[in-house]
């Protein structure tokens, strides 16, 4: 049972920044969606007149609807003739007409627009707003932004779309994910936004339907999530880096966690799904690895995590690892967490400072030789705390790709030991 509202969100004026100075005093200079930053749209999706179900209701600049009208009416030839071409009644045009009446259905907007010979887009640039009947006024065209990536992903993590009405509930232990769902509701819609808090911490924010369904044209997915197909939207992966970076901060805020281990630290995913949809979220986690690698970020491979049945659904968890310390280091930087994981991201980055693996221990060799020149093997055993054994699999693999090369030398008991340097235009060092 949730409790009173905690607070509101008015997103047509900088209440929102209010807010957050009152709910946190972590700068918002951290997160990936800064205020006031510019960011370049492209049109990989696009909502406007021609995406919009019929029902939504478009309000038109006056001088441009009475253009419109008496444009039809010409064409037709009279207002009852032009009432029964675009399905109305003629009482209802002539409200429309004298201004009664504010706001025009999109299907009644289309069938005007073709009577008249006018553009959508003509039409476009002489709407005032859009909304749905009880919902949220919203902007058109709504282009592909890192705020419309950020919305789809939370869709697909934490948030949901309902199956009938479309109304959006996103809902988060964490105030900063709030926050930054609320900012980037901003760029779509002027919606005043409520937020509140049950008896178990969890905050909850409720989007209206026109929001989601502006979400599902972009891709995300109304109804049981867990029931369903989806892969990421074609957008969003052939997107620029800035909605790529977007996406992933926001689904690794609701889907993902950082550990801290005493052997190894590393970032987790993993969602649910009915065991017949398991190929499906196989198949998305693998785009959102395959959006990893754009940043240099390497993961482990996904698996299932855990089957298990409720009542007579058979369902899994499936997911994968996020680990090293270059890899770590890499989402710090170029993707980032909301503030309070990232802090915890920090530290499990540091955790790392006297433990490398796989290729960290080749990336420190290559520092090593080239800051203090040659070595032997057992002198860089000592300074990477390695077996001898082990680390000699790493120099192979470096002097096989031409980074290093080796000279012999005798050892007391009379077998040969190794000295390393780097290699540098076919001419040793050191």
């Amino acid at each position: 049972m949730l409790n009173s509202r905690i607070f509101t969100v008015d997103t047509t004026n900088d209440s929102l920044y209010k807010v957050y100075k009152l709910l946190s005093a972590t700068s918002l200079l951290q997160s990936g969606l800064k205020r006031g930053r510019k960011v370049e749209s492209v049109d990989w999706v696009r909502v406007g007149l021609k995406e919009l179900p019929g029902e939504f209701r478009v309000v038109l600049n006056k001088p441009f609807l009475d253009k419109l009208l008496w444009r039809g009416k010409y064409k037709i030839g009279t207002w009852k003739k032009l009432a029964e071409k675009i399905t109305r009644s003629y009482g209802n045009l002539v409200d429309l007409r004298n201004g009664e009446i504010k706001s025009i259905s999109v299907t009644v907007l289309k069938a005007l627009a073709s009577i008249t010979g006018t553009t959508l887009e003509e039409t476009e640039k002489n709407c005032a707003y859009v909304l749905k009947a009880q919902s949220a006024p919203v902007k058109i065209p709504i282009r592909s932004t890192p705020q419309l990536a950020a919305l789809v992903a939370h869709a697909l993590g934490d948030g949901s779309i309902g199956e009938r009405r479309f109304q959006v509930e996103y809902k988060n232990k964490n105030v900063e994910c709030i926050q930054e769902v609320l900012v980037a509701v901003k760029v779509i819609s002027t919606v005043q936004i409520f937020v509140t808090k049950n008896e178990r911490d969890i905050y909850l924010t409720t989007l209206p339907a026109t929001i989601g369904q502006i979400l599902c044209v972009a891709g995300a997915v109304r109804g049981n999530k867990t029931e369903k197909d989806f892969d990421m939207p074609g957008w969003i992966k052939d997107g620029s880096p800035e909605i790529k970076k977007s996406f992933l901060r926001a689904l690794f805020n609701d889907e993902g966690s950082v550990y801290i281990g005493s052997k190894s630290s590393n970032i987790k995913i993993f969602m649910g799904k009915e065991a017949s949809k398991k190929d499906s979220l196989v198949k998305f986690l693998e785009s959102v690895q395959r959006m990893l690698m754009d940043f240099g970020i390497k993961s482990k491979k996904v698996r299932i995590s855990r089957k298990y049945q409720v009542r007579d659904q058979k369902k899994v968890i499936v997911g994968f690892w996020i680990t090293g310390k270059r890899n770590l280091r890499a989402f710090a930087d170029q993707i980032g967490l909301c503030p309070t994981k990232q802090k915890k991201l920090e530290v499990a980055i540091n955790s790392y400072k006297n433990r490398i693996w796989g290729e960290e221990v080749e990336d420190e060799i290559m520092r090593i030789l080239r800051a203090e020149g040659s070595k032997k093997t057992v002198e860089l055993s000592k300074i990477l705390r390695r077996d001898s054994r082990s680390l000699l699999k790493h120099l192979r693999r470096l002097e096989a790709s031409g980074g290093i090369s080796f000279s012999r030398y005798t050892l007391p008991n009379g077998l040969y030991g190794f000295r390393w340097q780097i290699e540098k235009g076919g001419e040793k060092d050191g």
